[in-house]
């Protein structure tokens, strides 16, 4: 009887607590149906709707068209009835007459996605314009349904389509030459639809990204001879496909800790596939979306990580001049193991891993696509930045639409000790210039701001440079190990399902044991900038500290720097916790009896408004 009041006081203290967020209606909701709890973790009664693809696509690299049939099997697990299906047509974002972010070249507009054929458990739907059951808005289509989907009942969708692959403005997927595409925002795609939201029917306009339900995969890519196919997902074929000498550099790669060159340049002067044409075969059983890449007179490195329960195939596609490309699969084995055991220290996800050269740093499910970068260190950065992805949004099923900075934030985050490790450098300098810049002419806007409303700087800061100060900031609160504590709670609760904000902030008041709302406030749901000042220093008959204001109103960490008249320097820390009562100075014992020069102020962890400049104090000459 004594557990059982000890409980349920403990859930009224945690109901208590959530009121000092904001929440909005949906979500209530969601707790009041228990698909989602308090405590953060998922709810009793969540649920997640099934989905199973399989596609099969042929690309002509000359024309640039993309034909594709699917049938993807549909489950409702939900308890509503549903009465239309949304799908999403992603190339539409090319379309005349669509809503983007930003403007782009004539050349670069198009018709479109053309629905071939449509038809729903065998049944044709009318495809043409003058539809009374098909709707199609910017980039999403809506099927109304001739037949309710029940409760766990389940529906056979099967359509044909074809677009112009974009070449003018590739936006995250494109043809960039004749022997180049990353293929992305391709397929007619299932919408989300969750316990909060219903249905996803935000449009795709180029700046927020996806929100992908966890499906099956089993996808046919048929391209001409010599052309090297990379995909999310394992290859299924690559006996039928790769020529005897490429095949058994590829098998060798897959047992190999040692980096295999499955494709050299001596290759390329010679056919590296078989026939006219091939298909290659990619499964996966679980991943919330898909992307492929096709490349010709592209060099091929391979290598398996061995982690605890499982192998990992990581492999890079470049081209020839692209110098840094060499060292991609190194670093990406690297980021793998610091992931799996350091940061967040979740074992790998996923099966596979590959880096393709084509343009931009675009993260997609066990495939990136990254351009050449200028230097070594940046190389680190991009892959690794990438990489992190795979947890989020990626294995955590984040919708990024809504809230891009869990995922952008995270990654980062938590690259930067293997980014230092690895390249050397202060991975963060870049960002937080970038960010202060920014500020001078910007109002830094909220991360909870749904994100799909942000466009351009306002996105960028929000999602990247606050978001990821934040994190840092939560760690320096709680100490890495209670940290990495609540991340992997967050992680092992919530894999492959759909989290909120409100679920990650309320794990970590779980885990560490107190409301932490004094903390989510300022960070996430209310207007503040990173700004810390020294206001003077006191020697009080022995007693030394600073005065550190706090103008910008951000829970930071103080970061001091002593330099003493010995020549000697010490570092000297204030938690975060500081600021819990909302004082806007506060005091920092220097705690020594030596004589002090300067005292500085800041850290490369710590964002600032003025990140370039140095904020010193004289000491006691």
């Amino acid at each position: 009887m004594k557990t059982i009041i000890t409980f349920f006081l403990l859930s009224i203290i945690l109901v208590s607590q959530t009121t000092d967020l904001y929440i909005p209606q949906p979500i209530k909701r969601a707790y009041q149906k228990e698909t989602r709890s308090y405590n953060g973790a998922p709810g009793k009664n969540y649920w997640l709707n099934e989905i199973n693809y399989i596609i099969k696509a042929e690309v002509d690299p000359i024309t640039k068209i993309l034909d594709g049939q699917l049938a993807v099997r549909y489950v409702n697990n939900s308890p509503d009835t549903l009465k239309e299906i949304v799908m999403h047509l992603y190339p539409d974002l090319f379309k005349a007459g669509t809503v983007r972010d930003w403007q782009i070249p004539k050349n670069a507009v198009n018709d479109g996605v053309l629905i071939k054929k449509l038809s729903i458990d065998l049944k044709e739907y009318d495809v043409s314009d003058t539809s009374r059951s098909i709707s199609r808005v910017t980039t999403n289509m809506k099927i109304k349904l001739d037949e309710p989907l029940n409760p766990k009942d389940e529906l056979l969708i099967e359509t044909k389509w074809s677009f112009p692959i974009p070449e003018h403005r590739p936006v995250r997927t494109g043809a960039y030459s004749d022997t180049s595409m990353f293929i992305a925002y391709w397929y007619p795609k299932i919408a989300v639809y969750d316990d909060i939201h219903g249905w996803d029917e935000i449009t795709y306009a180029g700046t927020a990204e996806m929100y992908s339900s966890v499906a099956s995969f089993n996808v046919e890519i048929t391209v001409p001879q010599n052309y090297v196919v990379w995909a999310t997902g394992v290859l299924e074929n690559p006996d039928e496909i790769l020529t005897d000498n490429i095949f058994e550099r590829y098998s060798k790669a897959q047992e190999s800790e040692e980096i295999i060159n499955i494709i050299t340049e001596e290759d390329l002067h010679s056919d590296v596939t078989k026939g006219e044409f091939t298909t290659w075969k990619f499964k996966t059983d679980k991943a919330p979306d898909f992307a492929f890449a096709l490349g010709k007179n592209y060099l091929w490195d391979g290598v398996t990580v061995k982690l605890k329960d499982r192998k990992v195939f990581v492999d890079a596609g470049y081209l020839k001049e692209s110098v840094n490309f060499k060292e991609v699969v190194r670093i990406s084995t690297e980021a793998i193991k610091f992931h799996s055991f350091e940061m967040p220290g979740v074992i790998f996800p996923y099966p596979t891993f590959t880096v393709f050269n084509g343009r931009g740093g675009m993260e997609f499910p066990m495939i990136v696509n990254d351009s050449e970068a200028r230097t070594y260190e940046s190389t680190v950065g991009l892959t690794t930045h990438e990489l992190a992805h795979t947890y989020f949004p990626f294995y955590m099923g984040i919708n990024e639409r809504r809230y891009a900075f869990l995922d952008e934030g995270w990654a980062v985050f938590s690259p930067t000790k293997i980014q230092r490790r690895l390249g050397e450098y202060n991975p963060l300098e870049g960002r937080f210039k970038v960010q202060e810049r920014q500020l001078e002419t910007i109002l830094e806007v909220p991360p909870m701001t749904p994100s799909f409303l942000l466009k351009g700087t306002h996105y960028r800061v929000a999602s990247y440079s606050r978001s990821a100060g934040a994190l840092f900031a939560l760690e320096e609160l709680l100490g890495e190990e209670l940290f990495l504590n609540a991340m992997q709670t967050f992680i092992y609760e919530w894999k492959e399902k759909h989290p909120t904000p409100y679920d990650f902030f309320f794990t970590f008041d779980r885990v560490a044991k107190e409301n932490l709302s004094w903390f989510w406030k300022p960070w996430f749901f209310e207007f503040h900038s990173p700004e810390l000042n020294l206001v003077e220093y006191i020697n009080d008959g022995g007693r030394k500290y600073v005065k550190v204001s706090n103008d910008g109103g951000l829970p930071l960490p103080i970061k001091l720097k002593i330099y003493f008249a010995d020549n000697s320097e010490k570092i000297i820390s204030a938690s975060p916790r500081v600021w819990k009562s909302g004082d806007k100075i506060v005091e920092v014992d220097l705690n020594t009896e030596k004589e002090i020069l300067e005292i500085e102020l800041g850290d490369e962890l710590v964002p600032d408004i003025n990140y370039n400049k140095r904020k010193i104090l004289k000491g006691d000459n």
